[in-house]
């Protein structure tokens, strides 16, 4: 595992982009250099874990740029291809995203839209090994006995309450 790098220097981070966006299928050298000034423009520092492009490199030899656009010839009726971008490779339908208990905060949720916003936000989970999974990895102190999604549903509903009653008898 390589070390982070920090580059803060707009020449050098220009240049990560350049060479970063040059490895890219489909993007010239042109589109390269416009794209890399955009970046480094907007960038103040960029944090690079990989500096061994040349191993990574997806870069495509592409035809020399020309230095003159081409001369315009009649106007021909044919319609041009579209071309659309690869769309990534969809799950499989018997498999879903893996669940994420760190999605929202249960306490943040009930502070900001009340006890109906947080059971709403609760109603999307449906499984309930993912409700346990939230009240562990939010450390809400809940019966694990319980089976029922929407029993868990209403215990991290209360054990959200009470850890918002103890948070104001702290600071009293």
């Amino acid at each position: 595992m390589s070390r982070p790098t920090q580059i803060s220097e707009r020449q050098k981070i220009k240049a990560f982009f350049r060479e970063l966006l040059r490895g890219e299928a489909g993007v010239g050298a042109v589109q390269a250099e416009t794209l890399a000034e955009r970046c480094a423009r907007r960038v103040k520092r960029v944090v690079v874990w990989d500096q061994e492009p040349a191993a990574t490199s997806t870069v495509v030899e592409a035809a020399p740029v020309a230095t003159q656009p081409p001369v315009a010839t009649a106007p021909s009726t044919k319609p041009l291809p579209s071309v659309a971008a690869p769309l990534p490779p969809a799950l499989p339908t018997d498999q879903s995203p893996p669940f994420d208990p760190y999605a929202f905060s249960a306490v943040v949720v009930l502070t900001k839209t009340g006890k109906d916003g947080l059971l709403k936000r609760l109603a999307a989970i449906d499984r309930a090994e993912h409700l346990k999974k939230l009240a562990d990895a939010q450390h809400l102190a809940i019966d694990r006995s319980l089976d029922s999604a929407d029993a868990l549903r209403h215990a991290i509903l209360k054990a959200a309450e009470q850890r918002i009653a103890d948070r104001r008898a702290a600071a009293s």
